[in-house]
């Protein structure tokens, strides 16, 4: 049987929603010339989610590739937290770009 990996809480998703309105590099995927630069932001994010106390501790890769999964339901209204992380990364990035198959 596969491991279950601790969820992300509560407390780790507002530090990162912070790095995420303080580091537009952490929003786009772009990476600034100096990447020396961005290598210390994750390095730091990594330290702060990490010595939380509580939910998952991983390493900078790791985090990196965290995922929120799940999706939009219908029947949930989305909290205060989630609505501050849409008007930062846009529909776009939650809904996706409606384009014709061919």
């Amino acid at each position: 049987m596969a491991k279950r990996t601790a969820k992300t809480t509560h407390k780790q998703y507002e530090i990162y929603v912070k790095y995420l309105e303080d580091c537009s590099f952490l929003r786009t995927g772009k990476t600034a010339p100096d990447k020396e630069h961005n290598n210390e932001i994750w390095k730091k994010l990594t330290l702060e989610l990490n010595s939380t106390g509580v939910g998952p501790s991983r390493n900078v890769e790791a985090w990196k590739k965290n995922e929120t999964g799940g999706g939009l339901g219908t029947e949930k209204f989305l909290t205060s937290l989630e609505l501050q992380l849409i008007s930062l990364l846009g529909l776009i990035c939650i809904e996706g770009i409606n384009v014709p198959e061919l």
